[in-house]
Parts: C-alpha cells; structure tokens; sequence
C-alpha cells in the first residue's frame, strides 16, 4: 500500500507504507523522533573501519581470488564495512587488469626473444 501523505502541490508520496501505519517512515507523524534521529545519521555508516587492515601481498590471480573470498565472508559475517569491501572489490578488478596485461607483456617479450634468436 502506498503512503497516503500528499505534499502542499497535492503529489502523493509514492513510498510504500509501513506495516504500521497508513504512511512511509518519513511521513509518519508518530515517527517523528525517528525521523530527527534518521536525519542526523544522514547516511552515515553503522560499521566503521575503525581498525586498519593488515597489509597482503596480492600479486597473482591466486591472491586475488584468496582476498575476495576472504571479503565476501567478512561481509557475511558483517566484520567489514560494506563501503571498504567495495573499495576492495572495485581496485581488485583493476588489479586483476593489471596481472593480465603485465602477463601479456611478459608473454610477449618471451616470444620475440624467441623470434631474435631464430634469425
């Protein structure tokens, strides 16, 4: 159902109701101290890496692997802040990028030492 608060241009909200009431959180008037409370969190994070992370050495597609499936529990078992688990998941497909083309290279070079060396 959808909430029945209409705005003074007479929108209607289109946010579903809560189970409780006829209207969304934002327009319950018996949420009121909520809504304060919510306001002031304004998006902020209830998990905080506060603790830094200890350093590793991913260098191989192994190492990454090994790290993103040590995220992914830490993010089931909520012990990592979702923003620094993205953060991870984001510079690790750089990463993976990275190990591709610096192999691609390396390949490359080993094949044209070859082709030298046949002349």
């Amino acid at each position: 159902m959808s909430c029945l608060y209409k705005s003074s241009n007479d929108r209607q909200c289109r946010a579903n109701a809560t189970k409780t009431s006829a209207y969304c959180f934002m327009h319950d008037p018996a949420m009121a101290e909520r809504q304060k409370v919510a306001a002031a969190l304004g998006g902020k994070s209830s998990k905080k890496n506060t603790d830094p992370l200890e350093a590793i050495v991913v260098t191989s597609m192994g190492d990454v692997a090994r790290l993103l499936g040590k995220v992914i529990n830490e993010v089931r078992e909520a012990k990592i802040d979702l923003k620094v688990a993205n953060c991870i998941g984001y510079l690790s497909g750089h990463l993976v990028k990275a190990i591709e083309s610096s192999d691609f290279e390396d390949r490359l070079k080993a094949i044209e030492e070859k082709l030298l060396t046949i002349k």
